[in-house]
Parts: C-alpha cells; sequence; structure tokens
C-alpha cells in the first residue's frame, strides 16, 4: 500500500506537520505542540506575576518597615509633652522626669538594633572613627588610641550609620 492511500486510510493529511518516525520513536504531533507552547506561555506569565507581587511586598515592607520605631517614638514624644504641659514642676522633678524619657529613647535605640560605638581607650578604626583632632603623646603605647570623643558614633545592626568624630594620639619621640 502506499503511504499516501495509507495516509487517507487513517485520515492523516501528508504535510509538514505530521512528522515520520524516527528509530521506533512516537510521532510528535501538532496538538503537543501546542500544549508546550501554552504551557510555556502560561509559566511566563506566573513569572511575571509572581515578580510583581514580590515588588509589591518589598515596597510594602520598606514603607511600612519602621512602623515599631516610630510607634515607640511617639510613645517618647507624649511623656515629653506630658512633662512640659505640668506648669508648677519642680526642677528636681522635671529633671528626673527627663532622665527618664532619655532613658526610654535610649532602650528604644536598643532595641531597634542601634548600638553606641564605644571610642574613648580604643585604638583608632577608620572603619569606626573619624579622627578630627589629633594630641601628641611621648608613650610609644598610646599612638593611635583615642582619647576623647566629641561625637559618639553609632551602629545600625552591623553597619556604621554615624562615624564616631574623635580626637587621636599620635607619638612624637622627644629629642633632648
Amino acid at each position: 500500500m502506499k503511504k499516501k492511500d495509507k495516509d487517507e486510510k487513517n485520515n492523516v493529511p501528508d504535510s509538514e506537520e505530521s512528522v515520520m518516525p524516527v528509530d521506533g520513536q512516537e510521532t510528535v504531533q501538532e496538538p503537543l505542540a501546542i500544549d508546550y507552547e501554552d504551557r510555556w506561555k502560561r509559566s511566563l506569565a506566573e513569572l511575571d506575576n509572581m515578580r510583581k507581587r514580590t515588588e509589591r511586598e518589598m515596597d510594602h515592607l520598606r514603607k511600612y518597615a519602621s512602623e515599631p520605631l516610630i510607634l515607640d517614638i511617639i510613645r517618647t514624644v507624649e511623656d515629653m509633652e506630658r512633662a512640659l504641659d505640668m506648669p508648677k514642676m519642680k526642677k528636681q522633678d522635671m529633671l528626673k522626669g527627663f532622665e527618664m524619657i532619655l532613658k526610654e529613647l535610649k532602650t528604644t535605640l536598643e532595641k531597634n538594633g542601634v548600638v553606641v560605638i564605644e571610642s574613648v581607650g580604643a585604638r583608632f578604626d577608620p572603619d569606626l572613627h573619624e579622627a578630627v583632632l589629633q594630641s601628641c603623646t611621648d608613650c610609644a603605647e598610646d599612638d593611635s588610641m583615642v582619647v576623647e570623643e566629641l561625637d559618639r558614633g553609632f551602629m545600625l545592626h552591623d553597619r556604621v550609620i554615624r562615624f564616631a568624630k574623635v580626637k587621636v594620639a599620635k607619638y612624637e619621640e622627644v629629642i633632648e
């Protein structure tokens, strides 16, 4: 039987769309290719939707990440406003109140990952300190030591957010 007759019996047109079997493999026909193309398009659409959803979530996180910190600061501001509203408060009581508010602010900073950089008595570290002044010392061991802190430095978790402004000792040999 001729190939054309065989194809007519199976109602399969002899065209480029049908693929001849190769070494016993099954034929791949157009519906299978359409199925793969459909799956591919759906996968691309899912990937695009996931990217957009992730962007929205990241924007939301950036926008509202500081909410707990803001709430803590609002409480402290309200405490300060209450302290200022008391017209006949004794100076000693007012001082004690502001000390409590300062302690509350420091606790808020620590709770949110802010740490003070300890400087005085430490070796000068350009990754933590900014040397703004220098003082002479005659002791070689004190060379590059921080002798005074002019402004405190702060770290947020593992990143310096403000360098400590310091005065650094510089060893100079005294010749007599």
